[in-house]
């Protein structure tokens, strides 16, 4: 069931889908398209390390890990960039550490140094000279680290090869002295014995320093310089295109998403009857303009809205089968639900099967019913409950359609809630029920005034007509309760408006082969039913590509 939501998600927004992909992509194209050229030089270096440690493996190989993690942070620090751009006479400006990349070549003692710039020359000079300072420098950290040590144990040495010349010098003097002291020759003999074990030892520790130097001396060499780069990498107007593209399609399905979980109208596909406690009696399709009113019945008789009239009224007659169900109020929770339509459409449809109809415009505040069959409402329903003298059928007005008659409004009153809820109303109503097999009651809006909860105490029967994708949900529940908060029989509920491709596509489809097999060639077409639905001649349609196109992405 998740999987049928997202892909009926996707058809109906697939225009908007469309849209956000080929504004993304064509953006990033034209964009790209007018980008400079850029160029990148790559250099790989290796890192170079000391002799061995006497560590364990496992101890070197984090050691080695960390060694050239930190030289892929060092060489692009202030220091080195200073000096590359000292070298090749640039301003510290145009070094941007963002066009520098530094990665490790995984597995490896590789480090690969690329510079992006739009002149190639000068990235392949930045990616050369910038391994080259680095080396440098980094061989003078390394040496100043045994400085110090190795200028200590040299000046102590020197200090001690003076000491052993001095004492040298007072042994021979005393051996040459007659008579010579054999006391302080002695004690010469001995300090210069000392003197020289203490040089022995110097010279010892100045050596361990040179080759502690020289074996723990971790070093970075250019591997592989960097050649000058004749391809450029960027910019890449096609793989931005459908890169943006793709984005742009994520989007607009978030976009649609994000519009379904928000949207507090009557859904199209799911089970509007199960919210409302009550079941969906027929789902009608679009049926013209707000300017303009359609009798898809009486004029196309073989579209899939009339099928789905006929679908509704056969629902009816299945619920008459334990209690007749003779009168019936039309309703919606507000104004511009499509209940006027679906009345005169329901009593065309109960006359064509045969069946006595009449048909009672009761919304006393706007009605509309005399506009829909095009005739008078001097009189009509206001005039027979305020004037008794002539009998009620004297106000029934005949139609195009056999056996079905209307009772328009009359004259507007100043209290319509008033007259509906006489006892008049209710002896008007019983006995248009003797006259006709089917009494359709047109009334107001049942959120917006009171009209209608007394007319559905009256009636045997509700039918709720809400509009899809426009009637709120909640106006919807309201509408409900406030129905059977008077007890009143709520048949079920009509939903219309319904985008084609939706649940009338199985009307459609029936309609298109059933009328072609059984009516033959005078069969009505589906194209020009369809077009009416849309309130659109069949050339207003357009026949070019754009046209086409148009109507696949929008159906």
């Amino acid at each position: 069931m998740e999987l049928r939501f997202y892909l009926g998600l996707l058809r109906r927004w697939v225009w908007l889908v469309i849209l956000c992909m080929i504004v993304a992509g064509g953006s990033a194209y034209l964009w790209s398209s007018r980008a400079p050229n850029i160029y990148r030089a790559t250099t790989i270096l290796l890192i170079s390390e000391g002799g061995a440690t006497g560590r364990d493996a496992y101890t070197d190989l984090i050691a080695s890990e960390r060694l050239a993690r930190t030289y892929v942070q060092r060489i692009t620090n202030q220091l080195v960039l200073d000096e590359t751009a000292q070298l090749l006479g640039l301003s510290r400006e145009i070094l941007h550490v963002p066009s520098i990349r530094i990665a490790l070549i995984p597995d490896t003692q590789l480090i690969r140094l690329s510079v992006d710039d739009e002149r190639p020359e000068l990235a392949q000079a930045l990616a050369n000279t910038i391994p080259e300072v680095f080396i440098r420098l980094n061989e003078r950290q390394q040496a100043a680290r045994f400085a110090s040590s190795k200028a200590n144990l040299e000046a102590q040495l020197e200090i001690t090869r003076q000491d052993i010349a001095s004492t040298q010098e007072e042994l021979n003097a005393a051996r040459d002295t007659s008579p010579p002291t054999e006391e302080r020759i002695t004690r010469l003999e001995e300090r210069l014995s000392q003197l020289r074990v203490t040089q022995a030892s110097l010279l010892q520790s100045y050596e361990q320093v040179r080759l502690t130097e020289a074996t723990s001396q971790n070093s970075v060499i250019v591997d592989v310089p960097a050649p000058l780069p004749s391809v450029p990498i960027a910019p890449q107007p096609l793989k931005m295109a459908l890169l943006a593209g793709l984005a742009g399609a994520i989007l607009g399905f978030a976009i649609a998403f994000l519009h379904e979980y928000l949207d507090d109208t009557v859904p199209v596909d799911s089970d509007i009857g199960h919210l409302l406690g009550t079941s969906v009696l027929a789902m009608i399709g679009r049926i013209g303009r707000a300017d303009k009113r359609v009798l898809v019945v009486g004029k196309e008789s073989y579209s899939a809205d009339a099928e789905a009239y006929r679908m509704l009224n056969m629902n009816l007659r299945f619920l008459a089968i334990d209690e007749p169900v003779k009168c019936i109020v039309v309703t919606s929770p507000a104004p511009g639900d499509g209940k006027s339509l679906t009345a005169s459409n329901l009593a065309i449809t109960l006359a064509s099967a045969g069946h006595r109809t009449i048909l009672i415009d009761a919304d006393l505040h706007r009605p509309t019913q005399h506009k829909i069959f095009e005739t008078s409402s001097k009189e009509g329903l206001t005039t027979t409950l305020v004037d008794q003298t002539l009998p009620i059928t004297h106000y029934l007005q005949p139609t195009h359609t056999d056996e079905l008659r209307l009772l328009t409004s009359g004259p507007m009153p100043p209290n319509p809630s008033r007259l509906l809820a006489s006892q008049r109303m209710r002896e008007v109503l019983i006995a248009l029920q003797q006259e006709a097999d089917y009494v359709i009651v047109d009334s107001a809006p049942i959120l917006a005034v009171s009209d209608t909860s007394v007319l559905s105490t009256l009636a045997t029967g509700v039918i709720l007509v809400l509009r899809a994708k426009k009637t709120k949900l909640e106006a919807a529940r309201r509408a409900a309760e406030q129905l059977q908060s008077v007890q009143a029989n709520l048949l079920g509920v009509v939903i219309n408006d319904v985008p084609s491709g939706s649940a009338d596509n199985y009307y459609y489809y029936y309609h298109s082969n059933e009328t072609k097999r059984s009516v033959g060639p005078g069969a009505v077409d589906v194209a020009r039913a369809r077009s009416l639905f849309d309130g659109r001649r069949p050339a207003e349609q357009g026949t070019g590509w754009l046209s086409k196109l148009r109507r696949s992405v929008f159906r």
